[in-house]
C-alpha cells in the first residue's frame, strides 16, 4: 500500500469503519529534561486516543499529543469560547509513523478542525479526514458549521504534499 492509497482509504471511510480506543494503552514518547549531562525529569507525551481501521487493522491513527497549549491564531479564537489548542494527528501503518499533521481544537474543545495554511485553503482530503476524526470521537456539534465560521475554504489540491 502506498501513501496515496492509504490516505484515500482513510478519507473515504466512515466513522462506523473505525474502532476507537480512549486512551490507547501503549503509545508514548519520553522527553527528558537535562541539567548538564544528567537527566532531571522525564515528561511523557502520549496521545489521548487511537483509532483502528476495521477494514485494514494495519491502519491506525493516534490523536491528542499537544502541539500548542494555547493556540493563538485569530481564526481559531472567534468562537463563543475563545480557548483553542492544537494537537498532532499521527498516521500509522503496521505501527510505523507514516505521516503527521495538526488538528486545532476550537470553542473550548467542541470541534477539532484541520490546521489551515495562512490563506485558509484546506485540501478536500484533509478536511474529510478531520471531519472523520470529529465523527469518530463523538463530536456532537456540526463540523461543517464550525469550519465555515472559522473561515476554512475547501479546495481541490493535493494532501499530503
Amino acid at each position: 500500500m502506498d501513501l496515496e492509497a492509504y490516505i484515500n482509504a482513510i478519507a473515504e471511510s466512515s466513522p462506523d469503519d473505525w474502532f476507537h480506543h480512549d486512551p490507547p494503552l501503549y503509545l508514548g514518547i519520553l522527553s527528558p529534561s537535562y541539567q548538564g549531562k544528567r537527566v532531571v525529569e522525564l515528561d511523557v507525551m502520549a496521545p489521548s486516543g487511537m483509532l483502528v481501521f476495521k477494514r485494514n487493522l494495519s491502519v491506525t491513527l493516534a490523536y491528542g499529543i499537544e502541539h500548542e497549549e494555547s493556540f493563538a491564531e485569530e481564526w481559531a479564537r472567534g468562537f463563543p469560547d475563545p480557548n483553542a489548542r492544537s494537537y498532532f494527528l499521527d498516521f500509522f501503518y503496521n505501527s510505523a509513523l507514516v505521516y503527521r499533521d495538526i488538528l486545532v481544537s476550537v470553542d473550548g474543545g467542541r470541534c477539532k478542525l484541520p490546521l489551515p495554511p495562512r490563506e485558509m485553503d484546506v485540501p478536500r482530503r484533509w478536511y474529510r479526514v478531520a471531519q472523520l476524526i470529529h465523527g469518530v470521537i463523538g463530536g456532537t456539534y456540526n463540523f461543517d458549521d464550525y469550519a465555515r465560521r472559522g473561515g476554512l475554504k475547501i479546495v481541490d489540491k493535493p494532501w499530503p504534499e
